[in-house]
């Protein structure tokens, strides 16, 4: 609103309602994802599940811890419109959105710069050399991308967090849709990578344990997806 002197300020309850989704916080408050207000919801195998909002959640709870009350903003590698963020994907979208490749973020960026990076999904679309872009699905679901190709491009991005900063995905976890029947290469031709908690600790996690602190892995507790946070040292 103008005041007096020609300053515009903007109330904080106008501020609060474009950057926070109030059906998240109606389902998850301060979207705690570990505490939901009706947990038999948080259930995949479910047909009302609400698995997606404690999905969404794990993000806005981020990026609000990390960025919300310092001031910095987060980098979102292909996901759009979390707040605080901003969304670097090589199509455009809403929001405030940089069209680059995620593997070129060294031309918009400056070393410990940001406080949150968000790589949900853009990890698992990094190349795997020993898996062919044009690979079958059931070629895909028998062959393992150790993540070794990964690892430089998630070390580059990590040079991107201040100390402190954090790191964090949420990830299906193909174990469970492999005890559902099904594989998400079947799902989705675009992936490179498919991961669980154990591969992704072993693969991932251990060889970044120079640049990183392990703050959380492991299942959500919705039959779908595990998340990670890593904390830069």
């Amino acid at each position: 609103m103008p005041i007096a002197n020609g300053v515009y300020r903007t109330e904080k309850s106008d501020m609060t309602k474009t950057l926070h989704r109030l059906d998240l916080l109606k389902e998850f408050p301060k979207y705690d994802y570990g505490a939901p207000r009706q947990a038999w919801l948080v259930d995949y195998r479910r047909a009302d599940n609400n698995t997606a909002a404690q999905i969404m959640s794990f993000h806005y709870y981020w990026a609000t811890k990390m960025c919300g009350d310092s001031g910095h903003i987060g980098i979102s590698l292909l996901m759009s419109n979390l707040p605080y963020c901003l969304c670097v994907a090589p199509e455009s979208g809403s929001g405030v959105h940089i069209v680059s490749p995620v593997e070129n973020l060294t031309a918009i960026l400056q070393p410990a710069s940001v406080s949150l990076i968000i790589i949900s999904s853009a990890v698992s679309l990094l190349t795997c050399q020993s898996l062919p872009k044009d690979a079958l699905p059931e070629i895909r679901k028998r062959r393992f991308c150790t993540g070794k190709e990964t690892l430089p491009m998630l070390r580059e991005w990590a040079s991107f967090l201040m100390p402190g900063g954090v790191m964090i995905a949420n990830l299906i976890d193909e174990s469970i849709a492999r005890e559902a029947g099904w594989s998400l290469f079947q799902k989705d031709n675009r992936l490179q990578h498919a991961w669980t908690p154990k591969r992704f600790e072993e693969h991932i996690v251990k060889p970044m344990s120079d640049l990183f602190e392990l703050d959380e892995i492991n299942s959500m507790g919705n039959h779908f997806s595990f998340q990670v946070v890593l904390k830069k040292k």
